[in-house]
């Protein structure tokens, strides 16, 4: 008797782990495996597949084409957006005569570096410190400081089958996004300078929920093109 409750029970909970397997939820070439709770809403787009994938409790917005939202940039990518640069002509021409007004065709950038010790003697807050050359020759060093809306975040950036994948998690998962951004590296459309990608995110995270939707992140598979 004891032998055929064993083999009952083992019987119950067999069809309960077939009830809790996970379903793929397919965007695109990409597909992630989720708890069996959780829907795909489809929503209107102008020029993208927007939507959402969600269940009681989380809610992610998604948007999958040429113009998806890159997220919180990483510090490198603050970096090569050159936003700084910007930042260091608007600084040069503040009070400045129209006539003596700088533009950024009139600046080299010849190195960027992260800051030592050195640096940080003169400018605590800089992460990076560039080397630019004007027009005329002479150089100077600037002290890049990395805005602090982008601190609050750990950032994970990679490749996997010709696609950049981009993690970002907040350090405070209610107040910040938590999310991935994927986009195709051979896919790349030369008449509007974009490639396809899949942006997609939650806030308003507890800690537990955060660190669910990172273990359904790293279950990313990538349909080929065929």
């Amino acid at each position: 008797m004891r032998k055929i409750l064993t083999l009952l029970f083992a019987l119950l909970m067999a069809i309960s782990c077939r009830h809790q397997t996970r379903d793929s939820i397919t965007i695109g070439t990409y597909s992630f495996s989720f708890p069996k709770d959780f829907d795909l809403i489809k929503e209107d787009g102008i020029d993208s597949y927007v939507g959402k994938i969600t269940n009681k409790h989380v809610s992610l917005g998604f948007d999958y084409g040429y113009y998806s939202d890159k997220l919180i940039p990483s510090p490198e990518e603050y970096i090569e957006s050159k936003q700084w640069l910007t930042r260091f002509v608007s600084d040069c021409n503040q009070e400045t005569p129209i006539e003596r007004q700088v533009s950024i065709s009139d600046i080299g950038i010849l190195n960027i570096r992260k800051s030592n010790f050195s640096d940080h003697l003169r400018q605590s807050e800089s992460e990076y410190t560039a080397l630019l050359k004007w027009r005329d020759g002479k150089q100077l060093e600037y002290q890049i400081e990395i805005p602090e809306d982008f601190k609050p975040y750990t950032i994970q950036i990679d490749t996997i089958e010709n696609c950049l994948r981009k993690i970002v998690i907040a350090k405070n998962p209610y107040r910040g996004l938590t999310g991935i951004y994927l986009r195709d590296l051979k896919g790349h459309n030369e008449s509007i300078n974009s490639s396809l990608a899949l942006s997609m995110s939650s806030s308003r995270l507890t800690k537990s929920q955060q660190d669910s939707l990172l273990k359904i992140f790293n279950t990313l598979k990538i349909k080929k093109a065929t």
